[in-house]
Formats: structure tokens, C-alpha cells, sequence
């Protein structure tokens, strides 16, 4: 609305000639018109209250498509200015509203921030390209859609979270002051900053993972096995998607795990393979001592067979009791062979069976050793 548009509009003729030495005037001034695009922002500015995010972006949108004023870049600059007693957030979202709503602006917007006045979540959805001269808050550029955002200034806290999500493409974001640390989760986009960034997110556990995934909605396999206590499936887009730490948290969780089962398995060989060795050993005891008795059974035998054609009955008396003592020796020592050869087969199988586990878990270690390298 230009200023010579004022007056055929009613409600805005009204209100300006009603305020004070307003009847005498017959123009409205330039001053009492950005006077009046201010109040009518703040009216807007003023539906807004601390609940979600999103919640809070469709009212104020909602709040700007009623306005009957047409706000220039300036006028949002100037009241981004005068308006710091507003909620650092409160004054972010409108923002982002005013920018992405209000299509007369031309591009790039080129907005003046004031130092000291905090901004946060400005850029949010922002899909035009924006300039800002100056500092902004926390969460700049929170699911920032296309475009480009230029920030000639610093930004105290984090830059890009969940950006890119609508276009492939993505957004470009360029800051030339510092910040603290990218987003965390990023579907695409470019984020360029003079400043080596540090971790603004200090993640620690799989819930911090968890926590991250279920805010962004991605990666639900994920989600799922950790809340299930399963491995983690890697996938290579969570290197690109994800913040490192989150991918190191990921990969050391399924390292633990593999490890954790591999030992178990380990402890289950070396306890087989005892027993089997003791086994073995038994084995090889036995087995020369039943071959012995097996041939002087059958040695003994024989000679008593020939014993029984001559006269030496007393002889074959004695040498009868010692084969009966021997057959019993052999038939001992061969029931001791035949319990430990299907023993010692079984044990074999087992071990075969557990150093083919070992084998399982030493690839999949190695498979996440090389995912965390690349």
C-alpha cells in the first residue's frame, strides 16, 4: 500500500485521523504511514505465543496475509529494531513469516539487524533469497527450504538444521561472521562459514541419536533398533545426512555389540576346545592299551586253542584264566573307545560350528571398522 493509497482506505484514514492533531492534517505524513505499518506489524507480531514452532509459523503467516499494509524492507528492518523487548523466537518466526509471505519484496531482501537485537529461528521454511546485514540468534535457517541466505554478521548458535528437505537442490548458506555449528541433521544444501566449527551439540549416547532421527523423521530402521536393543544398520547416506559424532555413536554401538557376541562365542570354543583336548587325551591313553589287550586276547586265545590237543591240562587251566582276564581287559577298554569316539566327533562339529561364528563377527567388525574410515 503506497502512501497516497492510505486515504481510500477507510480503517487506515480513520485511524491516523483520529490520533492526535490528526483532524487538522489533510495529507497523512510519511512519518504517521511508517508509524502506521509498524503498529499494524506488532498487531500482528502480537498473535504469536510460545507454542511449537510450526504452530507458530502458520499464525503468524496467517497473521500477515490479513494485514492491510504491504511492508518494505525497511519497515521489517525497523521493526525488527524497535521491537527487542519481543521474544527472541517470537521476533525470528515473524520474520521468517513476513519474508516468505509477503511477495512484493523484491530479491535479494536485504535486511539491517541492529546489534543487540537476537533473532532466533529467522530463516525458517525460507524458500527466497535474503540478505542480513548483522548478527542473528540460535536455530538460523531451522528447515530452511531453497534460496539463498547471506549473513554479514555472526550467528550465536547453530546454522542449516534440517535444511534442504523440499528440493534436491537445496539452499545455499552463507555466513561471514562465526557461528557455533552446522545443523546436526542436513537433507542437502550448502553451508559456508570462515570459522572452523565446533560441536555445538555435545551428543553422547544412542538416546542423543535416537532423539535426532525421531525429530527429523528419517532413518525409522534405525529408530526401530535401537529401541529393540538390535545392530544398528549402516547406511552410507547416514555420513552424509547425520552429524559425525552421531555416526561414530552408531558405529561404536554395533562395534560393542559385535564384540560383546564374539567373546561369548570365544569363551564357548576355548570351553570346547578343552574338552576336547582332555578328550583326546583320553583318547590316545586308552586307545594303544585297547589295541594291546585286543591282540594278547586274541594271542592267548590261540594258544590255548592249540593247548587243548595236548596233555597239559593244568597249563591250559591257567592260561584259560588269564584270557578271560584279558577279554574282560579289552572289552572294558573298548567301551571306554566307543563313548569317546562320538564324543570326540561331536566336539568337533562344535568347534567347527563356533570358529565359523568367530569368523561371522570378525567381518562384521571389520565391516564397521572400514564404514567409520570412509
Amino acid at each position: 500500500m503506497e502512501l497516497d493509497d492510505i486515504l481510500s482506505n477507510p480503517e487506515a484514514e480513520n485511524e491516523l485521523r483520529n490520533r492526535p492533531n490528526g483532524k487538522e492534517k489533510k495529507k497523512v505524513t510519511e512519518e504517521q504511514y511508517q508509524q502506521y505499518v509498524q503498529d499494524r506489524l506488532l498487531e500482528a507480531c502480537g498473535k504469536l505465543d510460545l507454542e511449537s514452532i510450526e504452530r507458530q509459523y502458520q499464525r503468524a503467516a496467517s497473521a500477515v496475509r490479513e494485514l492491510n499494509v504491504v511492508p518494505e524492507t525497511q519497515d521489517i528492518s525497523d521493526f525488527l529494531t524497535r521491537n527487542i523487548v519481543l521474544r527472541p523466537r517470537i521476533l525470528g518466526i515473524f520474520a521468517s513469516a513476513l519474508i516468505n509471505t509477503v511477495k512484493e519484496l523484491e530479491e535479494p531482501i536485504i535486511l539491517e539487524i541492529t546489534k543487540g537485537v537476537t533473532l532466533d529461528y529467522f530463516g525458517y521454511k525460507l524458500n527466497r533469497d535474503v540478505i542480513v546485514k548483522g548478527d542473528l540468534g540460535d536455530h538460523t535457517a531451522y528447515m530452511m527450504e531453497s534460496k539463498s541466505l547471506v549473513i554479514d554478521g555472526s550467528c550465536n548458535g547453530v546454522v542449516g538444521e534440517f535444511m534442504g528437505q523440499t528440493y534436491a537442490k537445496g539452499p545455499v548458506i552463507d555466513v561471514r561472521g562465526t557461528i557455533r555449528d552446522v545443523g546436526a541433521v542436513r537433507y542437502s544444501g550448502t553451508i559456508r562459514t570462515n570459522r572452523n566449527l565446533g560441536n555445538y551439540y555435545n551428543f553422547k549416547n544412542l538416546q542423543d541419536l535416537l532423539r535426532v532421527i525421531a525429530e527429523a523423521n528419517i532413518f525409522q530402521e534405525v529408530a526401530i533398533a535401537i529401541r529393540q536393543g538390535e545392530v544398528i544398520p549402516l547406511e552410507r547416506e547416514m555420513k552424509r545426512v547425520l552429524h559425525s559424532q552421531l555416526v561414530a555413536i552408531a558405529c561404536n554401538n554395533n562395534l560393542q555389540m559385535y564384540e560383546r557376541e564374539r567373546s561369548s562365542w570365544q569363551s564357548s570354543l576355548t570351553s570346547v576346545e578343552r574338552e576336547y583336548d582332555e578328550s583326546l587325551k583320553q583318547w590316545n591313553t586308552i586307545y594303544p592299551k585297547y589295541q594291546k589287550a585286543k591282540k594278547d586276547a586274541i594271542g592267548t586265545g590261540i594258544i590255548n586253542g592249540a593247548a587243548l590237543l595236548t596233555p597239559f591240562a593244568p597249563i591250559v587251566l591257567f592260561t584259560g584264566m588269564i584270557t578271560l582276564f584279558t577279554g574282560m581287559d579289552s572289552l572294558s577298554l573298548g567301551n571306554q573307545i566307543k563313548m569317546l569316539q562320538p564324543r570326540i566327533t561331536a566336539l568337533e562339529g562344535s568347534m567347527r560350528q563356533y570358529r565359523e561364528k568367530l569368523s561371522f563377527y570378525d567381518t562384521k567388525i571389520s565391516e564397521v571398522r572400514d564404514f567409520m574410515r570412509i
